[in-house]
């Protein structure tokens, strides 16, 4: 038992400690091939635990925290292990309490699924929606879903992967008040997400993104930017073509009220001469 305890806690020490778990990775004097033999004899150790050794989690070495509550689903994630995430999640004895630490909240309450989302690891992130008792609208200490982060970062493909979820919260607000579709039209750098987001039904492009009264929704926000800076004659090439993308997703709903606007859209697209941009405003002005 006495080894059974060493070798738990010394493998628990080598995956949970990126210096460690990287530290021959990353020697400049390594081959491919020696790096290929640490990452199996890895895998081969983690195997053993999660398959082979019956210890209950509780007095298992290997599941603890470490002191920022990290386990090691957390650390596989940040240590870039997708295969050693793989074999714990796919053969473990411990099923139930596997459950429990694919939802586990380090302390800044970030789980393995936000981590794996904000480091733009698309494998891990299969790996983890897999799982049948996922939770995707967990929020870390910011209020932030994995969706949201995912938005933040710009991880298209990422954000097109979670709302395949059926039971994900597409319009969960954070602690700002900010929705998911909020934050990726302030970003402005990203109007492929927010064209996803809005072909997606579930979506409410309605919903307020800010605690401030004016301009609140995200199509409101989007057109007061746009015709700030349209005036200012401020705005470069890329902000201005991703805008108008991403003004006309929000067209194609017909969520906004183009009639109540200060901002003369229709003369905005006149002058851009934009023909898509016109139809749809017709359209929109014509229903």
């Amino acid at each position: 038992m006495l080894i059974i305890w060493f070798l738990l806690s010394l493998l628990k020490h080598t995956l949970l400690s990126s210096c460690v778990a990287d530290h021959l990775s990353t020697k400049p004097e390594c081959s491919v091939k020696e790096k290929q033999t640490e990452q199996k004899t890895l895998e081969d150790l983690v195997k053993l635990v999660v398959e082979r050794i019956c210890v209950p989690h509780s007095q298992n070495k290997f599941f603890e925290k470490d002191e920022q509550g990290r386990n090691p689903i957390h650390h596989a994630i940040l240590n870039d292990k997708p295969n050693v995430l793989a074999i714990i999640l796919k053969n473990s004895v411990n099923n139930s309490f596997i459950t429990a630490l694919i939802n586990a909240q380090d302390n800044d309450r970030n789980t393995p699924l936000i981590m794996a989302t904000q480091e733009g690891n698309q494998d891990m992130v299969k790996l983890l929606l897999e799982q049948p008792n996922i939770d995707v609208n967990k929020t870390n200490r910011e209020g932030n879903t994995p969706l949201m982060m995912a938005t933040q970062k710009g991880k298209e493909d990422i954000v097109k992967m979670l709302l395949k979820q059926p039971n994900i919260d597409v319009n969960k607000k954070n602690i700002e008040g900010n929705t998911a579709l909020g934050m990726a039209v302030k970003n402005k750098k990203h109007p492929a997400i927010v064209q996803s987001l809005l072909l997606d039904n579930r979506v409410n492009p309605n919903l307020t993104c800010s605690k401030n009264a004016a301009y609140s929704r995200p199509c409101e926000y989007l057109l007061m930017w746009l015709q700030i800076n349209y005036i200012r004659e401020c705005i470069n090439r890329e902000e201005k073509e991703g805008s108008i993308r991403m003004l006309k997703a929000f067209l194609k709903r017909k969520e906004i009220n183009i009639q109540s606007l200060d901002f003369d859209i229709l003369k905005f697209a006149q002058e851009l001469n934009d023909k898509e941009l016109l139809n749809l405003i017709n359209h929109v002005l014509g229903s």
